[in-house]
């Protein structure tokens, strides 16, 4: 998302990108622009309850301890920051060029269980990126939290194959 126009407009040498759980497009568009509507600083002040992280962040076979390190980095934002970012993602469309990704290879990890971002945001990576390795992890959108090992097994490999590593 906002990431990807950062990369856009730095000159970095970039050697390997690698997505995780990412969109380029508002991937939930409706429900956004339905909670813009409402007094989020309000809202976001309610504490998340357990149940909604480990449904949308973690998954249900989270340890106690992953949720409450969920809670507590969500307490810690400021509820007008939250807002202002859900209100931005309710209007993002990033329906810009990743020409300048061309010839850098391009990893993307995708959680198999991801209930905030939808499996078809995969598809403007995949239309624009022509060689973007695709990379499914069975877990939840939190996966690099979730399956730290797992993922970094697959970084690792995908370094390796372009001789990062």
């Amino acid at each position: 998302m906002g990431s990807v126009r950062l990369l856009k407009n730095q000159q970095v040498d970039l050697k390997a990108i690698v997505f995780c759980a990412t969109f380029l497009r508002s991937p939930r568009k409706r429900l956004l622009k339905v909670l813009s509507l409402l007094p989020l600083s309000l809202l976001l002040k309610i504490p998340l309850p357990v149940g909604l992280v480990k449904y949308f962040c973690v998954g249900s076979d989270a340890s106690e301890a992953l949720v409450n390190l969920v809670t507590v980095a969500a307490r810690s934002v400021k509820t007008e920051v939250l807002a202002s970012r859900l209100r931005m993602l309710s209007c993002m469309d990033e329906n810009q060029s990743l020409n300048f990704l061309r010839g850098i290879p391009c990893c993307f990890l995708q959680p198999e269980n991801d209930r905030l971002v939808p499996e078809n945001c995969l598809d403007d990576f995949m239309s624009r990126i022509p060689n973007l390795k695709l990379v499914r992890v069975s877990g939840p959108h939190f996966i690099l939290q979730c399956k730290a090992e797992k993922c970094w097994t697959h970084i690792k490999q995908f370094l390796k194959s372009i001789s990062c590593v």
